[in-house]
């Protein structure tokens, strides 16, 4: 398991990249990379149903030009999204106050094992005049619930990799039951109410490669250092939220990540667009993941 990077950085690998730049200054080539706009814009969706029963989102936008990332009515309105699972239509509305933001119009929870798919009509993305539909579908995995985390302050414990091994601070432990089925989890932590990194590129990614099936009986999953970016003191409150995804969007997120990580090029694969799930050519995922939680106050 990993620890999140923006908690714990670790800084390794400067003496290869020196080499790296000194061996290179002797053999640049100048390369002409063209950024440059023209291609017809696409729809960008961020689509996801949870086992939370509340209002869901579907964000729907369009891609911009590189230089101009600010361009102004990128939001696509007016668009009729909806919602199945074979039996029932869970129909969505774009929010007035914010345009391209859908709401489902009633509040409702993903189940477990059910197979859903997600209908977007009526969208003209690349302003042709002609109006576009898009389909998604995802089956919500099967997640067992946190049993509960705890608190301990001492050295950093494993699995976690500091570059100090003497560095203090509060290790979060997690225990909880694992199915017995490959499962896939994006994990995120809180601390007072308020997440620090809630985007989803810096969510931590694990996998049950080695626990599969097997009673996680207090592994460390976050390490919140005293001389870290969030120090930690007693009283404050942490609450660790795991979800329970797919092995697609798992992907997803991983493809996300990799293309925002920093990159080297001689060792670095070529750039590539992130793995989706939606027909008809647009970028983005419909996914659908259980949502487990599970707090404890710092002693």
């Amino acid at each position: 398991m990993v620890t999140m990077r923006k908690i714990r950085k670790i800084t390794y690998g400067m003496a290869l990249l020196t080499g790296l730049a000194l061996g290179m200054t002797a053999c640049t080539d100048e390369i002409d990379i063209d950024l440059k706009g023209g291609d017809a814009p696409i729809l960008v969706v961020d689509a996801r149903l949870t086992t939370d029963t509340i209002r869901h989102t579907v964000l729907l936008s369009r891609s911009s030009d590189y230089y101009d990332p600010t361009t102004a009515d990128l939001a696509v309105s007016g668009a009729t999204v909806y919602i199945t699972d074979g039996e029932r239509r869970f129909d969505f509305a774009e929010d007035p106050a914010a345009p391209g933001v859908y709401r489902s119009l009633d509040t409702f929870a993903g189940r477990m094992g059910v197979h859903y798919e997600l209908f977007i009509q009526n969208v003209d993305a690349d302003r042709d005049g002609q109006t576009e539909s898009y389909t998604a579908e995802s089956t919500m995995p099967f997640a067992n619930a946190i049993d509960s985390i705890q608190a301990v302050y001492g050295p950093a414990l494993p699995p976690a990799i500091v570059p100090d091994p003497g560095r203090m601070g509060w290790n979060i432990l997690l225990y909880a039951q694992d199915p017995p089925q490959k499962d896939y989890y994006l994990t995120t932590v809180s601390v007072n109410g308020v997440t620090p990194y809630p985007q989803l590129t810096e969510m931590t990614r694990l996998s049950d490669d080695f626990i599969q099936g097997l009673y996680i009986n207090g592994v460390q999953i976050y390490f919140f250092a005293d001389n870290g970016d969030m120090p930690l003191s007693p009283g404050d409150s942490v609450c660790v939220e795991i979800w329970g995804a797919t092995h697609g969007f798992d992907e997803y997120i991983s493809d996300l990540q990799d293309a925002l990580a920093p990159a080297m090029p001689m060792f670095g694969g070529a750039p590539a667009n992130a793995r989706g799930n939606l027909s008809g050519g647009a970028f983005g995922f419909f996914a659908t993941y259980t949502v487990s939680r599970a707090g404890v106050v710092l002693k």
